[in-house]
């Protein structure tokens, strides 16, 4: 049997990574390319429709610091897949469905419960990483730079916060959609034996694991590399 590889490029929706994105697919030139979206959002991205929500809006607030747009990330791996004739193959799960579980899952009381429950520890010893870096951020610019630091350095403590803070949450929008997407990884290495996923940088760590201990061969390339592509050479991990 043919060896199993992937590439698993970590995004952020909030810095200009089109280019970026799309030199590295044509530089690694894979069969597949696997999106972290659904067949709604695609037709989004690619009609240039943007969905408003407050989640949407804070992204675009954000990426506008960056001299970004939302969803340029993953529109240029459209562009590198297309580019080196790779399969566009979607992996996530339906983000309707998603947030009807959400609504389903916690009342507006338990979300601010939950928020209230990390906010509100003044014991030093105890407080996340995460809330000490909100805190002490000067502006917006100097927060994002610094949790994406910080995330890169440990992604797994974060995500032993989040499931500790926001049970719920964390089982519906990283444990049941990395599942969801590793299903779709698999069937695409059913077709392929070279392919690129293209995931938030919270995903990596663990459709790595995944892959891995299917015997899949896996690189890395985290969101500093992604964003430095091209100034100097840089590998994959």
């Amino acid at each position: 049997m043919a060896e199993k590889r992937v590439t698993i490029i970590a995004s952020c929706h909030v810095f200009d990574l089109k280019e970026k994105m799309t030199s590295i697919i044509e530089e690694i030139k894979p069969e597949c390319v696997c999106l972290e979206l659904d067949e709604g959002r695609f037709e989004r991205l690619k009609s240039g429709d943007v969905q408003e929500s407050p989640l949407s809006n804070l992204q675009r607030d954000i990426a506008g610091i960056y001299g970004a747009k939302p969803g340029n990330d993953m529109l240029g791996a459209v562009i590198g897949a297309e580019s080196v004739k790779a399969e566009i193959m979607l992996i996530d799960e339906e983000i309707e469905k998603v947030m009807e579980k959400i609504k389903k899952a916690l009342s507006s009381i338990a979300i601010s419960q939950l928020f209230g429950s990390i906010l509100s520890d003044k014991d030093e010893s105890k407080k996340s990483d995460l809330v000490e870096k909100v805190m002490g951020a000067h502006d917006i610019h100097s927060l994002v730079e610094l949790l994406v630091q910080s995330f890169e350095e440990d992604p797994d403590s974060y995500r032993e916060m989040l499931s500790q803070h926001f049970p719920q949450l964390t089982k519906i929008l990283l444990d049941e959609r990395e599942e969801f997407m590793f299903r779709g990884l698999e069937y695409a290495l059913s077709k392929h034996d070279r392919a690129v996923a293209v995931v938030g940088a919270g995903h990596v760590n663990a459709l790595k694991k995944r892959l891995e201990s299917i015997g899949v061969d896996v690189d890395t390339v985290p969101v500093s590399d992604v964003r430095r592509w091209g100034m100097k050479k840089i590998g994959v991990s």
